[in-house]
């Protein structure tokens, strides 16, 4: 075999596939430019290395097409990021060639990117299980459907791909005018020609893991649930007589789903974060222990299972279940408001409340520290009561301890870690749940604590949580009825913009200077009684409290607000510092009822991990 080959002979008389093992395309934008700006860039005559290609004999047999041309089927070891791109950008070249009619685009088409077999296309590139149904149909084929939505990752990365190759021959076209079809003609040689790959076979099967290992070490790291995916498709594959083609074909059922409900939940990012959790659920509860892939080849080993593999098989099939389960209540906790959140709990009266207190739960950005313990009651029982019941409870954890008290956000993480694990494997029940984050919630937070919290005079406008609280109260005073204020525009925007200091910072008016001593101004400017919800903090300024009041029907003021807290404000007739303290312990004792707990005591040993007494920020 030639070292070094050119894209012509690469598709000369060669097919090729991705391993189900190989992560799904990854490439953007930076790898996509540097690519077009390599042919761009290159003279005519000139060579230039494109990259490296790692292949594997695929099989014995030659393939036959209907041409009767054969062709040796190679799988890739590393190389399909830079190869797939390669033909993206061929077939939108080829594309060009389509509209301009000045050459054989069939005969390009069938060179480089599929031949027949039975009058059935053959790509000469087959991408892993995840992707290849997508690649197919909407980026090469004749008339690729790109409007089609992508469902997982890769497909989006693929279609992004396709878009940007057509831009940038549409921009050259724009560009050269007259000049473009020779362009093109050149553009086609250096493509074919002039760019050449590395390329290296790998004999042994054998050497073919070692050899993957290091390559996922390179170039754009995998992520951990794509290094899980790879590694238990490559168990598979040594796992053939004891049904591993089967269960190979579960784990990319089960990686396709996730994947897609991933994508669609808008919560992609988030896949390792799935992985983690799903882990200290099902295997172990520490989180300090957890290494990733490496904790998964740990326990999911050949080499601890060697001579029993129908036992690993039984264990992955297991472990690849429970992590597809996982995913669905995983994304229902951290996109609560998706149209299919909880619909296992549609039937029940329920589902309304615990999509409500997900998303304060999510408002809060504490949901790490509760998410294992969640899906360990989603999965194990699935009873909305219960799992209402300690949503509330977990969204009164996160307001008193993380909030209010300032906790890092790790205190009291190993006993909600330990409790989601006790009560999936049958250790504990819910009651034992319910008493250990009661414990931790008023051992960081207890009644009294909290109360002398809520009701000090001080600095509430520069506090972490100001805007859950003061949405909150919104939402109390709107009983029920529609709250026009929308909590994702309001958490955007600045709080300048969104919290109204009824008291102005510059109180230079002399409505001002007639009631308030700069030493009240000085303690009570950023008081929570002194500050409302607003959608337009720029019409008050620092007027007067009678003309912010104003009167129904005139103007921007209070009283024509469409905010609750804003209305509220016209039950007074002036503001003082004794009002301003008189709506500060209203809004006071309604926290104190809102996120009442009653203090749990117990004689619990304390002796657990160190981020179960995690200290202040």
């Amino acid at each position: 075999m030639e070292y070094l080959q050119t894209i012509q002979k690469i598709f000369q008389d060669q097919l090729f596939s991705v391993p189900d093992y190989q992560r799904g395309y990854a490439w953007e934008k930076r790898n996509w430019q540097d690519l077009w700006d390599d042919v761009d860039l290159l003279e005519k005559g000139q060579e230039h290395y494109t990259g490296t290609l790692v292949i594997h004999p695929a099989s014995d047999k030659p393939f036959s097409d209907d041409n009767g041309d054969e062709f040796i089927q190679y799988d890739i070891v590393d190389g399909q990021q830079r190869l797939t791109t390669l033909s993206i950008l061929i077939i939108e070249m080829i594309r060009q060639f389509e509209t301009l009619g000045v050459i054989n685009a069939a005969a390009l088409r069938s060179r480089y990117i599929a031949t027949t077999k039975n009058g059935v296309p053959v790509p000469k590139l087959k991408l892993n299980r995840d992707t290849n149904d997508y690649y197919r149909k909407c980026i090469i084929a004749i008339e690729g459907d790109i409007s089609v939505m992508p469902k997982i990752f890769s497909e989006r990365r693929l279609r992004e791909a396709k878009f940007f190759f057509r831009e940038c021959f549409e921009a050259k076209k724009l560009e050269l005018g007259d000049g473009f079809a020779q362009w093109l003609d050149e553009t086609r040689a250096k493509i074919v020609s002039q760019m050449k790959l590395t390329v290296y076979l790998v004999p042994k099967e054998s050497d073919v893991g070692v050899i993957f290992e290091v390559m996922n070490n390179r170039g754009k790291p995998l992520t951990e649930m794509e290094k899980v995916k790879n590694y238990l498709l490559f168990i598979c594959a040594k796992l053939s007589e004891c049904g591993g083609h089967e269960l190979a074909t579960e784990i990319n059922s089960a990686w396709k789903y996730i994947y897609e409900t991933l994508m669609e939940n808008d919560v992609f990012d988030s896949e390792d974060n799935l992985l983690r959790f799903n882990w200290i659920i099902m295997q172990n509860y520490k989180p300090n222990e957890w290494k990733g892939c490496n904790s998964v080849k740990e326990v999911l080993s050949l080499k601890e299972y060697r001579g029993n593999y129908e036992t690993l098989r039984d264990k992955i099939r297991i472990y690849v279940d429970f992590l597809r389960k996982s995913c669905k209540a995983f994304c229902d906790i951290i996109a609560p408001d998706r149209d299919k959140a909880f619909d296992s709990f549609n039937n029940s009266k329920s589902k309304k409340a615990i999509i409500e207190y997900s998303q304060k739960l999510v408002r809060l950005n504490t949901t790490a520290a509760f998410v294992p313990l969640l899906i360990s009651l989603r999965l194990k029982s699935n009873n909305p009561k219960e799992y209402l019941d300690i949503l509330k409870i977990c969204e009164i954890y996160a307001f008193r301890v993380f909030a209010i008290m300032q906790k890092r956000t790790n205190a009291g993480q190993s006993a909600m870690y330990r409790g989601a694990y006790q009560y999936f494997n049958g250790e504990w029940n819910y009651d034992d749940v319910s008493a250990e984050i009661k414990w931790y919630l008023t051992h960081f937070c207890n009644n009294g604590t909290y109360e002398r919290e809520v009701d000090a005079i001080g600095d509430w406008y520069n506090w972490k949580g100001i805007k859950y609280l003061l949405f909150e109260y919104e939402t109390y005073l709107a009983a029920g009825a529609n709250v026009h204020l929308d909590w994702k525009t309001f958490q955007k925007k600045d709080k300048k913009d969104t919290i109204e200091h009824i008291l102005p910072q510059t109180p230079d008016k002399q409505y001002w200077l007639d009631r308030w001593s700069q030493e009240d101004i000085d303690e009570v400017t950023h008081d929570l009684g002194n500050l409302v919800v607003t959608l337009d903090n720029s019409s008050y300024g620092n007027k007067g409290f009678d003309e912010k009041k104003g009167m129904p029907g005139v103007g921007r003021c209070y009283a024509n607000s469409a905010l609750f807290s804003e209305k509220e404000l016209c039950q007074f007739d002036d503001w003082t510092r004794s009002n301003l303290e008189i709506r500060h312990d209203k809004i006071g004792n309604w926290m104190k009822s809102r996120w009442f707990i009653e203090d749990y005591c117990s004689d619990k040993n304390t002796d657990d991990d160190e981020d179960d007494f995690g200290g202040d920020i």
